[in-house]
């Protein structure tokens, strides 16, 4: 099969065009283990839509900008993380902000956090959705399951792993200092980069390109 390119984004979906097909993708996560590493999406079948050569033209009418990842470097924000968390420390604001709460209570506040992202995540895929139901009916289209994997983008690859790995690190390091000390301030770094997480949703973008590996039912 041909290399694709998705060309525009609303977040929720992105089009591209495969063997003179027009096709939109849902991004939304179809396996909760891909919304703390997306790149896992890699391995599932994915909602492909089969649209029409006009429901394309609807849609990029409607989303004109060309689909560009939004990339901050790891660095930046591993460098702004330990300042931050240094001059916080400097000012006794962490200590001030530690409580003495159980662990059970812990346990039970970091996953009530945990659901808050997660509901938040998902009212924004609802509305994406909604939005492109407003100019597109997804209901009357061929549904066609399928695998999309990066293709001749090892770099990239590489630089999104390595982001992803550096996120779960610090979600890691903030709820164990939470667990320690109680400190509402890593609780609020925890609920930080969880939402980074689940937002970076960059596991089909447009500055990549992809190869359909397998299509469900033409095996």
């Amino acid at each position: 099969m041909e290399e694709i390119n998705f060309l525009q984004t609303n977040f929720r979906y992105s089009a591209f065009i495969e063997g003179g097909q027009y096709y939109l993708l849902d991004r939304r996560p179809v396996n909760v283990l891909c919304y703390f590493f997306a790149p896992l999406t890699w391995l599932f079948y994915q909602k492909v839509y089969r649209i029409s050569k006009k429901d394309y033209e609807v849609y990029i009418k409607r989303y004109q900008k060309p689909d560009k990842a939004v990339v901050v470097p790891t660095a930046f924000i591993g460098g702004i993380s330990f300042l931050l968390s240094r001059w916080l420390n400097s000012l006794g604001l962490i200590e001030k902000l530690e409580t003495n709460l159980s662990m059970g209570a812990k346990l039970l506040i970091l996953l009530t956090v945990l659901a808050i992202v997660f509901f938040l995540i998902e009212l924004i895929f609802h509305f994406r959705k909604k939005a492109i139901l407003a100019k597109i009916n997804l209901d009357d289209k061929e549904l066609r399951p399928c695998k999309i994997r990066p293709y001749k983008s090892n770099k990239a690859v590489f630089k999104q792993l390595f982001m992803y790995f550096f996120m779960l690190a610090m979600i890691i390091l903030l709820i164990l200092g939470f667990v320690d000390s109680g400190s509402l301030f890593f609780l609020f770094g925890v609920w930080f980069f969880l939402m980074l997480l689940f937002l970076a949703n960059i596991q089909y973008i447009g500055t990549m390109t992809y190869k359909i590996t397998k299509v469900k039912g033409e095996e």
